[in-house]
Parts: structure tokens; sequence; C-alpha cells
């Protein structure tokens, strides 16, 4: 009975600290990581933000960029500057209705509202 109590406490145990390290996981990553893993968004989440041919097109060509720029960052100010001149870009494409999407959206991948997010109309898309 000692032997079965026990291993039943165990396992209540492990499966407590499972669970807390799953929901730290997405904040762990700094701040310039996870703008660049929403910049970096397929064509499905592009397309239902109601980006036409050509913003797509462009924002690729942000993507590549970014790409290259996140690559040559040698430590966290430089990749932070990175992101901000490739968000600033991004902005520029986009309409201000496709920004706040994009921000609800980036948002809700990541748990929790960004510093450059705008008001959210509560439309969030999904990934």
């Amino acid at each position: 009975m000692k032997k079965t109590i026990m291993t039943l406490c165990l396992a209540f145990c492990a499966t407590l600290a499972m669970q807390a390290q799953d929901t730290k996981a997405k904040s762990d990553k700094p701040a310039h990581d996870q703008k660049h893993e929403c910049l970096m968004a397929g064509d499905e989440t592009w397309t239902a933000l109601g980006l036409t041919a050509e913003q797509v097109t462009k924002v690729k060509d942000v993507q590549n960029s970014c790409k290259k720029d996140k690559m040559a960052a040698k430590d966290d100010a430089t990749a932070m500057a990175s992101m901000t001149k490739h968000e600033t870009e991004l902005k520029g494409i986009l309409t201000p209705d496709q920004y706040t999407k994009y921000n609800a959206w980036c948002a809700e991948q990541h748990g929790h509202m960004m510093k450059s997010d705008m008001k959210s109309d509560g439309d969030h898309m999904k990934k």
C-alpha cells in the first residue's frame, strides 16, 4: 500500500512539473525572436490578413532582408534594432487595419501583447 501511494505521489508531482514547463515555454524567447517568428508568417497568414499580391511580394522582400539581418546579428541589441527596422518596413506595406490584425495575430501566437501592438478590435487571426 505504501509503495502504491508513493508511486501515485511521484506521478502527480511529475505531471505538475511538466505542466509548469509548458506554460512558460513561449514567453522565454526574447522579443526580437518572437517578432521575427511573426514576420516570417507564411502565405496563408498574409492572405488571411487581406494582403494583395503586390503587398505579399513586398512582405517577402522584407522577410528575406530580415533573415539575412538575423543571421548577421551578433547580439540582442543588434537583433532588436534590425527587427525594429523590419517592423517599420512592414507597417509601411500594410494598411492600418491589416497592421492591427497582424499585431493581434502575433500577440495571440505568443500569448501576450507586445509593446508595438495597437488596440485590437478583437478579430484574431489563426495560424
